[in-house]
């Protein structure tokens, strides 16, 4: 019955803003479908790894990368789904982490997401009036993981309880896209993963300093491939911008 409710106030909430019997989809101007690639460099902000330039770049840097299809809209707002992999990495120094004993811990960690972002465009929206190649935009978004994570720990350091192995993870971001032509773009995104667990990888010390969760920074340089509707799409548009000023 609740939802029989629900049903009947969306579709009168419908009729109400877009009466004369006309669809939502008729009543909207078209978007733009693409699809998305990216691949960079990252780093798991975990338990185990450095502390300076030196470690991250000899030990602590991993890799990643990403596929997906995004919809961007007219109002400066676009939607993608994704799918990624990250590979994460990590080795102690025992002058960078003491812990009260001596550590030799490394890691490796393969993290596997689907997941779904929405992006709010600063400026450069392709479907604006005047568009211009430069976009800017900021995203934020939720995922649901798989870790495998292998742990070396040679000095047997005490571990804490197991956590679930597909943990969700939130994450937050900025990017920017070229579009330099019709159907082609590249850019660069930055990326911090929030991991709802402390054993990404693999290691949760029993201690009182230990209060936080796995973070992950990601940086990717992204490819797009946009279908070409945009002939199509823009004579729609013009027709519903013209209706939408009488």
């Amino acid at each position: 019955m609740k939802k029989l409710i629900i049903v009947s106030i969306f579709l009168l909430f419908i009729t109400s803003v877009f009466p004369q019997g006309k669809g939502l989809l008729t009543q909207m101007p078209l978007g733009e479908f693409s699809l998305f690639g990216g691949v960079g460099p990252n780093k798991l902000s975990g338990d185990i790894g450095g502390d300076n330039f030196k470690s991250l770049f000899q030990n602590d840097m991993g890799y990643g990368l990403s596929l997906g299809a995004r919809y961007t809209f007219k109002y400066n707002f676009a939607l993608r789904v994704f799918g990624d992999y990250s590979g994460y990495r990590g080795k102690d120094k025992v002058e960078y982490n003491t812990y009260g004993a001596v550590r030799k811990l490394e890691f490796q960690s393969k993290v596997t997401g689907l997941g779904g972002q929405l992006e709010v465009v600063l400026f450069g929206n392709p479907l604006a009036k005047d568009p211009i190649p430069h976009s800017v935009y900021l995203l934020a978004g939720l995922k649901t993981t798989k870790v495998d994570a292998t742990l070396i720990n040679p000095e047997n350091n005490a571990n804490g309880p197991e956590e679930t192995k597909n943990p969700l993870t939130h994450f937050l971001g900025i990017g920017y896209q070229y579009r330099f032509s019709n159907q082609f773009s590249f850019g660069v995104e930055a990326k911090q993963n929030y991991f709802h667990s402390d054993r990404v990888d693999g290691y949760n010390p029993v201690i009182r300093a230990n209060k936080h969760r796995d973070e992950a920074f990601d940086l990717k340089l992204t490819a797009a491939y946009y279908f070409p509707f945009s002939r199509r799409m823009s004579e729609f548009n013009n027709r519903w911008d013209r209706r939408q000023r009488r």
